[in-house]
């Protein structure tokens, strides 16, 4: 291991070598490659995670460039998953890579999260949401669910075994959920968010995360909440095992696009 590349991190009393070492044997799931994944993107490879697999289905376009700061304006028209490779290629060649080009839905998700150690979310819809639930939840791999929009965003580890589930507080998808191509986004958020995303990564592997809480954030003005959410003993997916967005149902749909 390059120790002075690492050095900044490896000396942080709360991290240290150990976690460090864990960090760099990581294997990471990110699931859409908006201005939170593509940033969360950055943390993980710049901090030698060992692997990482990136699954997105867009395209960048032009107006992606303000907060999804992977990109540049060469990069407009090409696959975001191919643009995203060859940055996170030049950052950090010791990292790799794995490029998913297509929808993240219940056809694909078991076989991808079998390969990885944690899966983060940065989608922009609530069904690929439960669909990550739930191959996770069945999987028993832990994942961290992440969400900006507007002025505000939100994160939570779920632990399954351990931490309440995604569908212990939300097992519905509401008719109109709004997008960022919708209603827009302070580009500071995804940036913010990425950032607690990675810190939450980091303290999944040192034993120092419960995913007891929900994070809430808003930017305009300032304020962090945290909401406690119990396991739901009623809960269909972390209690009852029906994981019904595994079904065929949830496979080669056109869900919104991923953030």
């Amino acid at each position: 291991m390059n120790r002075d590349r690492y050095s900044r991190i490896d000396k942080l009393k709360l991290v240290g070598h150990e976690t460090l070492s864990k960090l760099r044997d990581l294997s990471v799931a990110v699931i859409g490659l908006g201005g939170t994944g593509s940033l969360v993107t950055e943390l993980l490879a710049s901090n030698g995670v060992k692997h990482i697999s990136i699954v997105d289905r867009d395209y960048v376009e032009e107006s992606n460039l303000h907060r999804q700061i992977i990109f540049d304006e060469k990069d407009v028209g090409k696959r975001k998953v191919d643009a995203a490779y060859s940055r996170l290629q030049a950052m950090n060649s010791s990292v790799e890579v794995k490029k998913v080009f297509g929808t993240l839905d219940s056809g694909n998700a078991i076989d991808l999260f079998s390969e990885v150690d944690i899966v983060i979310d940065c989608t922009d819809n609530i069904t690929s949401r439960l669909i990550i639930n739930d191959a996770c939840v069945k999987l028993q791999k832990p994942w961290i669910f992440s969400s900006a929009l507007e002025t505000y965003g939100q994160f939570k580890a779920i632990i399954p075994g351990k931490s309440s589930c995604f569908a212990c507080f939300n097992d519905s998808v509401p008719e109109d959920f709004p997008t960022c191509a919708q209603v827009g986004v302070l580009s500071s958020v995804p940036s913010v968010i990425s950032g607690f995303v990675f810190s939450t990564v980091v303290r999944l592997i040192a034993g120092d995360e419960n995913g007891d809480y929900l994070y809430h954030l808003e930017s305009w003005p300032p304020a962090i909440d945290r909401i406690l959410i119990r396991r739901n003993p009623g809960c269909r997916s972390c209690s009852k095992g029906d994981f019904k967005y595994l079904s065929s149902k949830y496979s080669g749909l056109d869900f919104h696009p991923l953030a």
